[in-house]
């Protein structure tokens, strides 16, 4: 995200944040934790 904010000042963590959740919930992603806050949460690709 620090070098995405570099490259897109405009757009705003929170799209990112969004984002992440809308792909988990497409099951192109899995979490683990609290996707509301991203301090407390995992990301990765699904297993196969």
């Amino acid at each position: 995200m620090r070098q995405l904010r570099t490259r897109f000042p405009e757009i705003p963590d929170r799209y990112y944040a969004q984002r992440v959740v809308a792909l988990v919930e497409a099951g192109q992603l899995e979490s683990e934790g609290n996707l509301n806050y991203m301090r407390f949460s995992e990301i990765r690709l699904p297993s196969t």
